[in-house]
């Protein structure tokens, strides 16, 4: 958090690496190529990444140079015009939430609607609630409260972003309000 790299990878810098990162929360990271990551001549995977308000001149959610990324169930949620500076050959970005359009399958361009911005839960009303990819070896959220699991007669999808949400799935409730101030109305 607030890392400050006066070049490559404000958060994370990755060279020559064939990786696979989960659970993670990148916020407010700065530098002049990939304000939360650069990857250089590597074949990466993210699932379950949160990040929130990176800069860079170039990329401020990622930068890239001959590198292969794959991003699934992530959120990248920033101010910045240039959030990707990648080829978009070598970039898979599904389920996911981002602020600005990108190349990519089934994902969402509305806010995330944190429940707050210091540990970056969901509400209850999040589009990201049970939109995630089932990855059955990521059984734990970044604070180590369980993912959603599905079974053979239940069929749940996880949380995108880093966070877990105890709901696992969008919940609407109805409240009825009565119009002479009391809860006695059934709606």
């Amino acid at each position: 958090e607030k890392n400050i790299a006066s070049e490559k990878g404000g958060g994370i810098y990755i060279q020559s690496s064939t990786s696979e990162f989960n659970n993670l929360i990148l916020k407010e990271n700065e530098s002049n190529l990939g304000g939360a990551i650069y990857a250089l001549d590597s074949e990466i995977d993210f699932y379950h990444l949160t990040g929130f308000m990176n800069d860079a001149n170039y990329g401020a959610n990622l930068s890239s140079e001959n590198s292969q990324i794959s991003i699934y169930n992530s959120i990248f949620w920033e101010s910045a015009n240039s959030t990707f500076d990648i080829n978009n050959e070598d970039l898979i970005i599904q389920n996911s939430i981002l602020s600005s359009q990108n190349l990519g399958e089934s994902n969402f361009y509305v806010h995330p609607e944190f429940s707050e911005t210091n540990q970056f839960g969901l509400t209850r009303v999040s589009s990201g609630l049970g939109q995630g990819i089932i990855n059955e070896s990521i059984t734990t959220d970044v604070y180590g409260n369980p993912r959603v699991q599905s079974t053979n007669l239940n069929i749940l999808n996880p949380d995108i972003g880093a966070v877990e949400h105890n709901l696992g799935e969008k919940r609407f409730i109805n409240w009825h309000v009565s119009h002479i101030g009391n809860n006695n109305n059934s709606g």
